[in-house]
């Protein structure tokens, strides 16, 4: 009996958060405002990015929180190339 399952999610916060995904640069962590005030004593003081993304009418306010060291960069692309097989 095979009782595993395949979930998805959806909404405008996974929306947002590929939109978000697709702006980043290479290594880089983008936030919403609502996330980076949540996170704030943890993300610090972070770089301000208005986008215009596909669905919002009006640019968001994204946060560059971080940028990712090469080695995180490379066991992300790792991991995306396992993904992807």
């Amino acid at each position: 009996l095979d009782t595993r399952g395949d979930y998805t999610a959806l909404g405008p916060v996974v929306n947002l958060a590929s939109r978000l995904c697709d702006e980043a640069q290479s290594g880089e962590i983008l936030i919403d405002q609502r996330t980076y005030g949540a996170t704030r004593t943890l993300s610090g003081d972070a770089a301000v990015r208005k986008l215009s993304l596909k669905g919002y009418t009006d640019p968001v306010t994204a946060r560059v929180v971080a940028h990712a060291s090469a080695s995180i960069q490379s066991s992300a692309a790792t991991a995306r190339s396992h993904a992807t097989r």
